[in-house]
């Protein structure tokens, strides 16, 4: 008899079987180890790099505008990382500028220094101040100390006071006490006066001086018209501070020209700023310049110009004329024509010395007292950078000498 229930039994059986996993087909992995992690050695933090605080003037030289630099050697200038601290710590108290306001313009001076193993020229850059003060008459009060030979004691000074006054129950003084408190001050408080020093309410000057060799005439321009001005210098502790409440101590000759726009301009007015000179005019010191018999000559002759220097009181016209012509400077057939030319220059030299006696006569007249204390003491301080080991050693290249206008400076820092 057949058993119910076995096909069914079987064909469960075989389907059990089947989802099974071939061991022949896919054999069993072993279970891998876990690898271990070997701890890194932590990596040793950095140093912390301390950058040098900025010092409270660090920026002043470069703030003041090289006057009379070429443009195309601005570059050359601050290649350098020049050391101004002199002219920091003139500031400082016990300097020459300190608590004065001073005025300050900066130049360049190309000069053939050694700078490692090898001479070089280089544009030296240099700061000049310019100290302007009055002396104004205040009165003060002035204690007359008593020539006596013991000192007064309070007890003696009160009964001095107060003899022969009238004293109430309530301790009041009477007016007979006021009476000689008064002569007391009459007689040993005096008004003397005192002069004090003050700060010039002026600047030097508002005009630039635009002179060179090529050019014929010197001019006298304003600084509003080659875009320059005293400006404010901010130290930098002040940067942050509302600039129009600040008493400005230091002004600085800026100028607001952009280097960018230089292609804008006609070569001429460019040439300009090459030739700028700070001015300076001094009334009560006479000009050399202007007791000077020499006149620059610049002869417009084929095929090139002649430069030369003629002086009306040692040169004679003729003999001076016939050398340029024996050194074949000038042809002869311009002999003429060159006398009269330096006869004219010569005349308007001595039209512009006359002009400017007279000038300086007439601002001496209307000058004041104020001003001209003001010129009196005015002094000139010219710095140099100092030597470091990244710049080169300016030390025997010093002097005093400014430009044709201020002349020397009272002291070379």
């Amino acid at each position: 008899m057949r058993k119910r229930g076995a096909k069914r039994k079987r064909t469960e059986k075989d389907k059990d079987e089947s989802e099974k996993p071939s061991t022949s087909s896919q054999p069993v992995k072993a279970p891998t180890r876990a690898k271990r992690v070997k701890a890194s050695k932590p990596k040793p933090e950095p140093e912390p790099e301390y950058f040098e605080d900025k010092r409270n003037l660090e920026d002043l030289w470069k703030a003041a505008f090289p006057v009379g630099t070429e443009w195309d050697q601005l570059d050359a200038v601050y290649q350098f990382n020049w050391d101004f601290t002199n002219l920091e710590n003139a500031f400082e108290e016990g300097g020459v500028l300190h608590g004065k306001k001073v005025y300050l313009f900066g130049c360049t001076e190309p000069q053939l220094v050694p700078f490692k193993g090898e001479n070089k020229l280089i544009y030296i850059p240099v700061v000049v101040a310019v100290i302007l003060w009055i002396f104004s008459c205040s009165y003060i009060l002035h204690f007359i100390s008593l020539s006596l030979g013991f000192i007064l004691t309070w007890s003696i000074i009160q009964d001095f006071f107060f003899l022969g006054t009238r004293v109430n129950h309530n301790s009041q003084c009477s007016i007979d006490s006021w009476c000689i408190l008064d002569m007391f001050c009459i007689c040993f408080l005096n008004i003397v006066p005192k002069m004090l020093e003050v700060d010039s309410p002026f600047p030097p000057s508002d005009k630039i001086g635009i002179n060179s060799v090529q050019r014929e005439a010197e001019e006298i321009v304003p600084m509003k018209q080659m875009k320059m001005g005293w400006i404010p210098y901010i130290p930098l502790e002040n940067r942050d501070s509302q600039v129009d409440r600040l008493k400005h101590q230091i002004f600085i000759l800026g100028c607001t020209q952009r280097r960018a726009a230089l292609k804008h301009l006609k070569i001429d007015r460019v040439k300009k700023y090459e030739y700028c000179l700070p001015y300076f005019y001094q009334p009560l010191k006479e000009d050399e310049l202007l007791q000077s018999t020499e006149v620059q000559i610049i002869f417009p002759a084929e095929p090139k110009p002649v430069f030369c220097e003629f002086d009306w009181e040692l040169d004679e016209l003729e003999e001076f004329t016939d050398k340029l012509i024996l050194e074949e400077e000038l042809s002869e057939d311009q002999k003429d024509a060159f006398k009269d030319f330096v006869k004219e220059k010569v005349r308007e030299a001595k039209k512009a010395n006359r002009e400017a006696r007279e000038a300086r006569k007439k601002a001496l007249e209307e000058m004041s007292e104020e001003t001209k204390k003001a010129f009196e003491s005015m002094r000139f301080y010219k710095f140099y950078p100092m030597h470091t080991p990244d710049t080169p050693d300016v030390s025997n290249v010093k002097a005093p000498f400014i430009n044709r206008y201020y002349g020397k400076a009272h002291e070379v820092l």
